[in-house]
């Protein structure tokens, strides 16, 4: 009788040892799992970089290479290329405050008003009137041999035509200033100011191309979606799509690259490498405001202006890209082109660049800063602008 009684019970201990087996393999395999989550989060690339911006690129350990598993290797690649896909989706279609196409605007049709009334109005019948520089027939080669296709409609020396498309040119930049029919005012701009720059070729100085692009661009790009008369009845806009806003960063990145680089591969006799650029430039009485005699500015002061500029100029892409060196690299050219404009005769040039770096406005500054401004603007009663909680 005993030996049947003790196989008995060890069958039923055995029974109990197979079912607690059966219970802890489960329980290692989620505390497995949970463990395995915890070391893919911690190669989370979105995760390292915030905790990287809060602390230091230096205060996150990655996972050594010993330790990374081929599919942990695979997820992060994974990772890695989603967060540069989303990036790109954000980039292109995330919205933006609609202020910052109407300040681009908004500066591009002041800037084209300046200049119409300082530079060109003083000097029409000079500049493109009979017996002119712009004289009936006097650059038509010119034109024709660089494909400037107004010589086909603009080569009268009739003053009152001339005269008449002055005056409309002057009520397109006016009326793209203040929103009205904003594209058609735009386009208007653009075919006028082609007409009067391509006619005297004397006049172009740099900043005539950065003006017809801003105006080429502005007939396509939403800039009527604030402070414009456009918005009067429907209400301003509080986003837009972003491309517009986007076309004109990579367009102020590439005329800056593209300079760059040009000077880097010798431009100008190669006096930007040698550090005499900017020497022979406040030199040069064809370009420099104030003689050298007046203000004599040392060698050992322009040629290592001369190298911050170029360096500046090259690097100008990472630098705006990035979020730490973004103010530096706008501000270095506001105080760049603010110097070009008070030292050398180039006309708009910087104005005109210049009209290009509302773009690059954060919506949390346009957020902060435009509605104190707003308050003071709607005191005229002109427009009717709304601007809703999120610019509260």
């Amino acid at each position: 009788m005993s030996e049947p009684k003790s196989e008995m019970v060890g069958d039923v201990r055995d029974a109990q040892s197979t079912v607690a087996s059966n219970e802890t393999e489960p329980r290692l395999e989620a505390e497995s799992g949970r463990a395995h989550d915890a070391a893919g989060a911690a190669s989370d690339p979105a995760e390292i970089a915030d905790a990287g911006a809060e602390g230091g690129a230096g205060d996150v350990e990655l996972p050594s290479v010993k330790a990374v598993k081929p599919e942990d290797a695979a997820s992060r690649v994974a990772l890695w290329r989603r967060s540069v896909i989303d990036w790109w989706g954000n980039y292109w279609h995330a919205p933006v405050a609609s202020e910052r196409l109407a300040f681009v605007r908004i500066a591009t049709g002041v800037a084209l008003l300046t200049d119409q009334l300082i530079q060109y109005l003083p000097y029409l019948g000079y500049l493109f009137g009979p017996g002119g520089m712009g004289a009936e027939g006097l650059n038509d080669r010119w034109m024709v041999a660089n494909w400037r296709w107004t010589v086909l409609f603009f080569s009268t020396d009739d003053m009152f035509v001339i005269s008449t498309c002055f005056g409309l040119w002057v009520l397109s930049a006016l009326a793209l200033t203040v929103g009205f029919h904003t594209r058609w005012a735009a386009f208007a701009a653009w075919l006028l100011t082609y007409c009067f720059y391509a006619r005297n070729s004397n006049v172009k100085n740099g900043g005539d191309d950065i003006a017809q692009l801003l105006l080429f661009l502005l007939m396509f790009v939403p800039s009527n979606r604030a402070l414009a008369w456009d918005c009067r009845k429907r209400g301003s806009a509080q986003t837009i799509e972003p491309w517009g806003v986007r076309l004109l960063q990579i367009q102020l990145c590439m005329m800056y690259t593209a300079t760059g680089l040009a000077k880097l591969k010798g431009g100008l006799h190669g006096t930007w490498l040698a550090g005499t650029s900017l020497h022979y430039v406040i030199n040069d009485f064809s370009l420099a405001r104030w003689s050298y005699a007046q203000f004599p500015v040392p060698i050992w002061v322009s040629a290592p202006s001369g190298y911050l500029a170029l360096a500046w100029e090259c690097l100008f892409l990472p630098l705006v890209v990035l979020r730490k060196t973004r103010r530096f690299a706008l501000w270095f050219g506001v105080a760049f082109h603010v110097a070009i404009f008070l030292s050398l005769e180039v006309g708009w040039f910087s104005v005109y660049s210049l009209c290009l770096y509302p773009a690059w406005f954060s919506d949390g500054w346009v957020a902060r800063t435009w509605p104190r401004w707003l308050t003071s603007i709607r005191q005229f009663r002109i427009f009717r602008w709304r601007i809703g909680s999120a610019r509260a």
